[in-house]
Parts: C-alpha cells; structure tokens; sequence
C-alpha cells in the first residue's frame, strides 16, 4: 500500500483527535491521615472538618492548588476550598453531631454563665483562661468543650479567691494557679501545653481559638501516649 505520512495523518489520526480540554492538567498531591477527636484532619496546620462518624479513622486527602477532597475507603465523603492560613478551622456544620451545633454559636457570656452552673470556682476558672481572647462571637471547638466540661463537672474545684476578673490583664500568679488547676483536674497535658505558651510571646499573635486548639491536641496527645505506655506495661508483664 503506497500512501504518505501526509495521507495517512489525514485519514487516520486526524478523525480520532479530540480538542483540548478548557483546563490545563492539575497535580494534584495525596496523604493518609488520621482524623482527630474533634472530627477534622490537620492538613499544612490547617484544620478541615470531617463527618463525626470518622472519628480516628484514616482517610485519605487529596491536596490541589485551590481544593481539598477526602477520601474514605476510595469514596470521597468531602470537599473543601483550600486554605492558606495556619492554625485555623474549616468546618461544615453538617459534620457536627447535633448536640455540637448548638456549641457553635456561643459567645463568650454563654460559655462563662455555663461554666457557673457547676459553681463559681468553676466559673472563675473559666473566666480567667478567656478573658484575654474575648469575641463577640467566639465559637469553641465543640468535641474539646464538651471533653473539658465533663472533666470539669466530674472533679471538685477549690481553687483560691482572687477579686475581679474582668477588665485587668492576667499576672503571673493568676497563670500559676490556673496551671495549678489544671493539674488537679489530672489535665497534665493542658497545663504543659499552657505553661509552654506562657512562655512563647509569640503565641500572642494567635487568636484564642487557635491557642485553646492546640491545648486541647496536646491533652489528647497526652492521654493517647499515657494509654499506650499503659498498654506495653501491662503486655511487657505477660
């Protein structure tokens, strides 16, 4: 069969060529994670939630130039736009369990008069740890109020007076006595992680939010290593 390369183009490839497509070629990078108690995974410092009911389930993240897709077990279950900024949240409100949602839209008044249905000392406390990051319209990471709140109600707090709380900022002495509160609550990992900040003037730059976020991570990573050293104890014996 006598035909060019011309003739053969012609007849042959180009009948099969498709027009380009209208976006160019997007790599996009892959990762497994694990997702956290408070139902997001931590991608570039930055949190997106997650549904609930994946809680300490791996996943795996999809990272694109403007997108973040979750995947679990090859379907995706979510999609976020892409943020750049550290240490703050993306959350769907349709992760949330329902008795969170309600959580979400507290402000800071709501938070201190519930603190004080379990008492004034309580009260105080809580009052001490946020009266430097007040908002009109501050939420709190729900899971991480909900855990702090029922290790505060299941403990007594006889911490000692103080005077006022409002209006001034917090000295030294209240820092220590906060930490020393912690600790009675057996929340070791929230008082390191509080003292280490103490001792950061950097972490002024972060909102309380963020701060209470990585207070709450370290408590859990606490609790989380605390469980496993008891763990290798106990298989070590056997």
């Amino acid at each position: 069969m006598k035909a060019t390369r011309q003739s053969l183009y012609e007849s042959v490839d180009h009948t099969a060529l498709k027009p380009l497509l209208y976006t160019p070629y997007e790599y996009a990078g892959c990762k497994k994670v694990q997702v956290n108690i408070h139902y997001h995974v931590e991608i570039d410092h930055h949190y997106y939630s997650i549904s609930y009911q994946l809680v300490k389930e791996q996943v795996e993240v999809w990272l694109a130039t403007a997108t973040v897709e979750i995947l679990f077990k090859n379907s995706r279950v979510t999609s976020h736009a892409r943020s750049c900024k550290k240490y703050h949240y993306t959350t769907v409100t349709d992760h949330m369990p329902k008795l969170h949602r309600k959580y979400r839209e507290w402000t800071l008044y709501d938070i201190i008069r519930w603190a004080g249905h379990n008492g004034p000392n309580t009260r105080e406390l809580v009052a001490r740890i946020m009266e430097n990051r007040r908002r009109s319209r501050a939420s709190v990471p729900t899971r991480a109020l909900c855990d702090w709140s029922n290790a505060i109600h299941r403990s007594v707090l006889n911490p000692p007076a103080v005077g006022t709380i409002t209006g001034v900022r917090r000295k030294p002495m209240l820092n220590q006595q906060t930490i020393h509160t912690l600790y009675a609550l057996k929340l070791k990992g929230m008082a390191e992680a509080l003292a280490d900040q103490l001792n950061q003037p950097d972490m002024d730059r972060l909102s309380f939010m963020e701060r209470f976020g990585l207070i709450v991570d370290r408590q859990w990573t606490w609790k989380e290593n605390t469980r496993l050293e008891r763990y290798l104890k106990i298989t070590a014996c056997v």
